[in-house]
């Protein structure tokens, strides 16, 4: 896979409903190599589950370090 460069959120939403009762948060990513979606749903288990579109496999959890990363760019932390 090429490197990932200039990776940038270019929109974020939460939504719940029947497919995701428990609730998602999608973030629309893009970067040198083109653009997706990254989901990070809320399961049963109180786990989050995450759908990468293939850009992470199994316990390579890189490409969500990198969005994790760039999402806390997007976070204002109230006093």
């Amino acid at each position: 896979m090429r490197k990932i460069e200039n990776l940038s959120i270019d929109d974020i939403r939460i939504r719940q409903h029947e497919v995701c009762p428990n609730g998602v948060i999608i973030i629309e990513w893009s970067a040198n190599i083109g653009w997706g979606r990254y989901d990070l749903v809320l399961g049963d288990d109180g786990m989050l589950h995450a759908y990468t579109e293939c850009m992470d496999r199994g316990e390579d959890k890189e490409f969500t370090k990198m969005i994790l990363d760039k999402l806390v760019e997007k976070i204002v932390v109230e006093d």
